[in-house]
């Protein structure tokens, strides 16, 4: 019978942690998320969100000039193909008006909200923490629905602006018609 000298088998354990702990950083390193995603709040329903913000834009057609101040959040239906995107933007006016116009909205129409009549704002989830002035005094614009995306589908599209904060913020909820 072989015994393994003490040094040998230190050199043995040494190399055996040292590739746990390589591997356990490339799994980590792998799965990290994007920061600027939402984290899914504990109390609502699981969903399947995308994982990388291009894949979200690219399932809803979305083609963003800038990325300033941006967090985003998707929320899947785990049976089905519906969906909704939700992006929160602190944009330059210069990005927002490329914005609106690569949504194929018109970017000198921006009208008030409250002067809408019926019109209301989306349902936010609550890990988004979005606050809205207390006099729904928005900007919003009309956006045609779009086909687009990964599946071809389309798409309806809220862009919200609130010129209050400095930079104004712009939220943009798009969602399928199905979700």
């Amino acid at each position: 019978m072989v015994v393994a000298q003490p040094a040998r088998r230190r050199s043995l354990a040494v190399r055996g942690w040292s590739a746990v702990a390589g591997v356990s950083l490339l799994v980590a390193g792998c799965g990290a998320s994007d920061p600027r995603k939402y984290p899914p709040h504990p109390e609502e329903d699981v969903t399947r969100g995308i994982e990388t913000l291009e894949e979200a834009l690219h399932r809803y057609a979305i083609d963003l000039p800038c990325q300033d101040g941006l967090r985003w959040f998707s929320d899947e239906n785990i049976i089905g193909s519906g969906g909704v995107l939700y992006i929160r933007l602190t944009p330059s006016d210069a990005c927002l008006r490329s914005l609106v116009s690569n949504l194929g909205g018109d970017p000198a129409g921006e009208r008030r909200v409250r002067d809408e009549g019926t019109w209301s704002l989306p349902q936010i989830p609550l890990n988004l923490d979005w606050r809205f002035p207390p006099d729904h005094d928005l900007g919003t614009y009309k956006v045609p629905q779009r086909m687009g995306g990964a599946r071809n589908h389309v798409t309806n599209t809220h862009l919200i602006v609130d010129h209050t904060e400095v930079p104004m913020t712009v939220f943009l909820v798009s969602r399928s018609p199905d979700s």
